[in-house]
């Protein structure tokens, strides 16, 4: 995700990003201390590489828990031979689920 340039934590989002019900969904690993999730948040425009193609989006939070239990599951069965999946459902982690939509 871009928000004013390339961030560190570029790779590590679209390893961590998921389609539910043809919606995209990310959620920051480092929870609000992200700094892809500070800027995103500060300014919901931004922009996603998509087979090398640019696309910009806006950043949508979610608060809705039927909406963020989805997105858990959808974690757990992308990612069930991970170990690392226990990492995005961690409760500091949930808070900073986004949805991105085309801007």
């Amino acid at each position: 995700m871009r928000s004013q340039r390339l961030e560190p934590d570029f790779l590590k989002l679209f390893r961590c990003s998921l389609l539910v019900s043809n919606e995209v969904y990310v959620r920051s690993l480092r929870g609000r201390s992200g700094r892809w999730y500070r800027e995103i948040t500060a300014n919901p425009q931004g922009a996603i590489q998509v087979d090398g193609r640019r696309l910009s989006v806006r950043a949508i939070p979610i608060t809705d828990p039927a909406t963020i239990t989805r997105v858990n599951n959808a974690y757990l069965q992308k990612y069930r031979n991970s170990p690392d999946v226990k990492s995005m459902l961690r409760e500091e982690t949930l808070p900073t689920t986004l949805r991105l939509e085309p801007a």
